[in-house]
């Protein structure tokens, strides 16, 4: 059997992610899963059901530590010449405001992940490396952009920001390792997710703390701004059979292409879901830029997407709203 190494397991994607693969059995899959996760602030609301993971289930190896920093000797236990292992990579810091404030840590520290994680791991065999995107890297579209021209695949690197263009140095250092060393790289780049476990200082979450804080909804620009909203649970799973069944695609874009919606109709969205805890939220608009980002999808991809947003964003809603009630969320 194989090691499975995680990383960025604590944050809003991997560890819905994580929380799936417990669900269905697939820690029975492998000998054994290592976990790294620096737990920096994105973790924070996570970390204590993260840790009982840790505590709970014997074949899963939590180590807490910021992967730029360490060096092989942290696995070498569990890792030798003999060791297969497959690698799902979700770490990054990945908050575009942040990277702006701070763009050359933000970029020296997600562009060098991968370039260390391999290091640490080059005693072991590598089976699949899959290295979790993001459509950011493809730049922006027009906000009146036709369906034929969302990304697809073969789309150019433009990126806009220090953390998408840190994301495009990862996705480049693992084509070049494929490239040169054969090395079994899949990258998946995803659209705009929502759901549990996301930090407040993201939209959704955000504006749904605002609310119930009596405060009002913070909406960009003029709300035009376009995202594929993508609910986090189907997207997790998608990617537990990726890697549990493989594909021959180098790149696989995961997005539900009919919830390409606008900031407007998601504040509202809000506001209208929040009046069943009897909440009467209201938006503001502040100075911003609005653009847009989509991409296509296979048949495949697009079928695992069937609940409707409403039903997405109610179960959201309830999500924090029970942690802002149980004082998980500051008042």
């Amino acid at each position: 059997m194989k090691t499975l190494i995680l990383t960025g397991c604590a944050g809003f994607i991997g560890f819905n992610f994580l929380n799936h693969f417990i669900d269905v059995g697939g820690i029975g899959r492998y000998e054994r899963i290592i976990s790294f996760d620096k737990m920096g602030y994105a973790t924070v609301y996570n970390r204590e059901d993260y840790e009982q993971i840790c505590m709970e289930q014997p074949k899963f190896i939590g180590i807490c530590a910021n992967i730029v920093s360490l060096n092989k000797y942290c696995v070498e236990k569990y890792i030798n010449s003999d060791t297969v292992i497959d690698i799902l990579d979700f770490a990054s810091e990945s908050h575009g405001d942040n990277s702006i404030n701070s763009p050359s840590e933000i970029f020296t520290e997600n562009s060098l992940i991968p370039v260390v994680l391999l290091k640490i791991l080059e005693d072991a065999k590598i089976d699949t490396y899959w290295h979790v995107s993001t459509d950011e890297v493809y730049g922006d579209l027009p906000l009146d952009a036709s369906q034929e021209q969302w990304f697809d695949i073969t789309s150019q690197y433009k990126p806009s920001n220090p953390y998408s263009a840190s994301k495009v140095a990862q996705d480049a250092y693992l084509t070049s390792l494929k490239h040169t060393f054969d090395m079994n790289v899949k990258i998946i780049r995803m659209a705009n997710q929502f759901g549990p476990y996301q930090h407040i200082e993201k939209m959704i979450p955000a504006s749904i703390i605002r609310a119930l804080n009596g405060e009002p909804i913070k909406v960009y620009g003029n709300g035009s701004n376009l995202r594929q909203w993508t609910y986090v649970g189907y997207t997790v799973k998608l990617i537990d059979d990726l890697i549990h069944y493989g594909t021959n695609d180098f790149i696989t874009h995961l997005a539900d292409p009919k919830n390409l919606f606008d900031n407007n109709f998601i504040a509202n969205k809000i506001v209208e879901s929040l009046k069943r805890y009897d909440v009467d939220a209201t938006i503001e608009y502040r100075p911003g830029h609005d653009r847009s980002y989509a991409l296509k999808v296979s048949q495949v991809v697009e079928s695992i997407y069937t609940e409707s947003f409403d039903e997405s964003i109610e179960r959201t809603i309830d999500f924090y709203v029970k942690g802002y009630t149980d004082g998980l969320y500051k008042k």
